[in-house]
């Protein structure tokens, strides 16, 4: 078996039916193996999805919910979602040496401004000494970042999911976003960003 890479795919639920898809999880662990997985992590916000996993192919990331589709067991549950969904590539990972006492995972998903994907990344690079001081003191133990043309997923593991936000509200971080975040970045000052939390996690025995 190759290497395990790790993929993000995000999809949609149709409205109402988030719980219906987290039955249909809980359910069909015991075939998630199959897919070539080691690890997978659902995350929701409203009935926004990201699936974070970890696999020797990133192809078969989203395989359990097109089976479930094929023999019927998502119907009308899934919004869109039987054609071709963008894998977002992973493009970097932090992890902290620390122990990790409890951990909830987390996510955020944002817009590059057009034309902006390089600025970013090397903007990522300067500024990840300063951010990883941030997460240490906000108990976030993993950071994982993924992109798929200009939208970009990031993914956290954390003692508890709003250690992301309170992340976010520390003085070095307010003055990346109001500095030169905001040139790269999509921000609405109005509407805060939706933060996604674990609905289901399953890892291989």
């Amino acid at each position: 078996m190759t290497a395990a890479t790790r993929s993000v795919v995000v999809f949609d639920v149709m409205r109402g039916r988030v719980g219906d898809y987290v039955d249909w999880l809980r359910a069909s662990e015991a075939g998630l193996a199959e897919h070539g997985l080691s690890e997978r992590s659902v995350l929701v916000s409203g009935s926004r999805v990201i699936i974070h996993v970890e696999g020797a192919d990133p192809a078969a990331i989203y395989e359990p919910e097109r089976a479930g589709m094929a023999d019927g067991s998502l119907a009308g549950v899934l919004n869109g979602a039987d054609g071709p969904l963008a894998i977002f590539e992973e493009k970097s990972c932090w992890q902290s040496p620390e122990d990790r006492p409890e951990t909830q995972r987390a996510g955020l998903v944002l817009k590059l401004k057009d034309g902006q994907e390089a600025a970013y990344w090397q903007w990522m690079a300067g500024a990840l000494p300063t951010m990883e001081e941030v997460w240490r003191r906000s108990r976030i133990w993993r950071h994982d970042v993924f992109q798929s043309g200009t939208a970009v997923v990031a993914y956290y593991e954390c003692e508890h999911r709003y250690n992301v936000l309170k992340a976010f509200r520390e003085p070095e971080s307010l003055a990346m976003l109001m500095g030169d975040m905001a040139s790269l970045v999509v921000l609405d000052p109005y509407a805060p960003m939706p933060l996604y939390e674990e609905v289901h996690y399953w890892k291989a025995s």
